[in-house]
């Protein structure tokens, strides 16, 4: 349904766009214009309430545990686009420390998703903190690295400063402000400790 949607309003778009920009704009068939613009409006405003409900849906921390791995990191980027950040994907030499790039206001954070049950050790971060180590004095790296995880850290994690921690309780705290204030396009969780 939303891919027919989104397919409707690409081919709309281009013909708004013949319409209006490469065939001569006159008086005749404005009435028609003004239907084809208030239909792709309606169409996009359908598709924005239809993300939103599933994300809502999907925004349960029994479903969320459900998840796999791949499906989790979706959903992170998708919490973090609510939550107004601009989500990229990472290059390939980024892959192998991150699963997500996430920007804000200028600031870079590297993103990695872990998606278990039981708590995440410290040897699990081993690439990310040798990265970390190899590259810190660089002044070209200014990204910082947030875990993101539906699990708890061990207390080896929770002790390395070079590392933002996003645990399960970021995680009901997200699903619960989503769940008191549904309007707000953007939220106010601060990614920063």
């Amino acid at each position: 349904m939303v891919k027919a949607s989104r397919v409707i309003m690409f081919i709309s778009a281009m013909y708004m766009y013949y319409i209006f920009i490469a065939k001569d704009f006159g008086q005749e068939g404005t009435i028609g214009k003004l239907a084809l613009v208030m239909t792709l409006l309606i169409l996009m405003e359908v598709i924005r309430r239809k993300s939103t409900q599933t994300f809502h849906e999907a925004s349960e921390i029994e479903i969320i545990d459900s998840m796999d791995s791949d499906v989790f990191v979706h959903y992170v980027a998708e919490l973090y686009k609510r939550i107004g950040y601009q989500v990229s994907l990472p290059t390939s030499e980024q892959k192998k420390i991150c699963d997500l790039v996430v920007t804000r206001v200028g600031k870079r954070f590297y993103l990695k998703c872990f998606k278990q049950v039981g708590e995440i050790k410290l040897e699990q971060l081993n690439e990310v903190q040798d990265y970390i180590d190899k590259n810190n004095n660089k002044p070209t790296n200014k990204a910082r690295f947030v875990v993101v995880s539906n699990a708890h850290f061990s207390h080896e994690i929770k002790s390395s400063d070079m590392l933002i921690l996003k645990d399960r309780n970021f995680l009901l705290r997200c699903i619960e402000e989503f769940k008191q204030d549904t309007t707000t396009r953007r939220l106010h969780l601060n990614l920063a400790k």
